[in-house]
């Protein structure tokens, strides 16, 4: 520990490390509180990151889970399915509506419950 920070080591593969430095990224990116989010539905970082997705072919691939809210994630993946795919992100369907900077965003099929939808979205 510094007086202004800290340094650490960080055990991770390859993808692991990409996923972290995407979060890093979006994290400064967003940082500034004082920009108003005009979104429906206020997102929050899921305690565990990591779940998968199922494509509608039935592929199952891991993926990244930026931030969750009760009407959509956005996800850093691998592959970054066209806008108007159908996918599950965990066991929540949902739609690709954006592609953001090192993912997509997909928008829920249904909204989903508050207290439940870390849960539902979160699979290993």
């Amino acid at each position: 520990v510094f007086k202004l920070g800290f340094a650490m080591s960080v055990e991770a593969n390859d993808q692991e490390r990409e996923m972290l430095a995407t979060k890093i990224d979006w994290v400064e990116q967003n940082k500034d509180f004082e920009i108003t989010d005009n979104r429906a539905h206020a997102r929050f970082i899921p305690r565990h990151p990591l779940s998968l997705l199922t494509l509608a072919d039935g592929a199952v691939l891991p993926c990244f889970v930026v931030d969750i809210s009760v009407s959509g994630a956005a996800v850093s993946a691998d592959l970054v399915p066209k806008i108007g795919a159908v996918l599950a992100v965990g066991t929540v369907v949902g739609r690709v509506v954006r592609h953001i900077v090192g993912g997509f965003a997909v928008h829920f099929i249904a909204a989903q419950n508050r207290q439940e939808v870390e849960e539902l979205v979160i699979r290993k």
